[in-house]
């Protein structure tokens, strides 16, 4: 079975930059979800089609990126186990 990823897509870091969180969303006895963080999903952003940046979230699900240009951004995250996710950022 293909497990559902969430992402949080934090732009309130310094100019140029991203920072993603990325978490599984784990049932509880209480039939409430709480959110574990996913270690080694790899992170790619892409500027016009070409890759600029590739990483890993940490043991706590997070990947930062800074020092990119000011501009729009494609990202796509991915891991084992796990649908593919992709989106959009605006680095301001």
């Amino acid at each position: 079975m293909i497990k559902e990823i969430k992402i949080i897509l934090e732009k309130e870091i310094p100019t140029g930059g991203l920072r993603f969180t990325v978490v599984e969303m784990a049932p509880t006895e209480g039939g409430f979800s709480k959110e574990n963080p996913i270690p080694n999903a790899t992170i790619s952003i892409l500027k016009d089609g070409n890759q600029v940046f590739r990483g890993w979230t940490n043991e706590n699900g997070v990947y930062q990126e800074t020092g990119l240009p000011l501009g729009l951004y494609d990202f796509n995250i991915s891991l084992d186990g796990y649908r593919t996710k992709a989106g959009v950022a605006t680095v301001e």
